[in-house]
C-alpha cells in the first residue's frame, strides 16, 4: 500500500524500485539497473528531519556511490565522502491540510 504525500498531488505515474523483499523506494531520476554497477559505496550522514505537518521526526539517509568502471584514488573518494556529509539541500516532505484525512493507495 502506498500513502500519498499530498491529496492535492495530481501526479499520476511515478516510477518505483524494488530493493530485496521489503524496500521500495519512488525517486524522480533514473536508478542503475544491476547491483553489480556499484564499485564503492558508503553511507555518508544521516539527518534527524523535523516534519511538523507529520508530527514526527523523520530521517534522511545520503550516500555515495561509485560505478565499478570508475577506479578513483582512496584520497578523492574520502574528500568526496566528507563532502557528501553536509545535508542534501532537496525538499522536505509534507502533508498538505485537507477535509478528508483517506489519502491511500492500494
Amino acid at each position: 500500500m502506498l500513502h500519498l504525500m499530498s491529496p492535492l498531488d495530481t501526479q499520476t505515474r511515478f516510477s518505483a524500485y524494488r530493493i530485496g523483499d521489503c524496500h521500495v523506494d519512488i525517486k524522480r531520476g533514473p536508478l542503475i539497473s544491476l547491483i553489480k554497477q556499484i564499485g564503492r559505496f558508503e553511507f555518508s550522514a544521516i539527518h534527524q528531519i523535523d516534519i511538523p505537518s507529520y508530527g514526527e521526526t523523520m530521517q534522511h539517509v545520503q550516500a555515495l556511490s561509485i560505478l565499478s568502471q570508475l577506479h578513483l584514488h582512496y584520497w578523492t573518494f574520502d574528500y568526496l565522502l566528507e563532502r557528501a556529509k553536509k545535508i542534501n539541500g532537496t525538499s522536505v516532505p509534507s502533508l498538505a491540510k485537507s477535509k478528508t484525512s483517506d489519502n491511500r493507495t492500494e
